[in-house]
């Protein structure tokens, strides 16, 4: 049995209501510049990662610091990317989300299970695999 689900035009009201709740700063930069400082930022502090742990700087602070600003960057990425991804397919939003999802953690896990084979116990292989995919997607972007 299938139900029907009614459809909804989405009038004036409800894209202003959709601004309101996307937040300020989309509204008031762009998804574009957001997205361009995320992964510049990203790449950047990628970059420090992999220069401390190319130099064996062995300290936590050599990890903990860069790996943060990354985070950071990052929350500058996924919100926007995965909106784009998202936008195309509103009737099938939620298997999109998923589908997005799994993706994202495949890749993850891959990466993860690579970098570890080709790891020497030290902070190189989380310095290499963040470098890698801040630098895919900056090329990407």
């Amino acid at each position: 049995m299938h139900i029907r689900q009614p459809r909804h035009d989405r009038g004036e009201h409800a894209d202003r209501v959709s601004d309101r709740e996307v937040g300020g700063e989309t509204g008031r930069f762009g998804v574009d510049a957001l997205l361009r400082w995320g992964v510049g930022g990203a790449t950047v502090f990628g970059l420090l990662l992999a220069g401390l742990a190319w130099a064996a700087v062995d300290h936590w602070l050599a990890v903990i610091g860069p790996m943060l600003f990354c985070m950071v960057a990052f929350a500058f990425i996924f919100p926007q990317s995965i909106a784009g991804a998202l936008q195309p397919f509103p009737h099938i939003a939620g298997s999109a989300s998923s589908l997005v999802g799994f993706m994202q953690q495949l890749i993850g896990a891959s990466t993860g299970v690579t970098f570890v084979a080709l790891s020497d116990g030290s902070q190189l292989s989380l310095a290499n695999g963040v470098l890698l995919w801040a630098v895919f997607g900056l090329v990407a972007y």
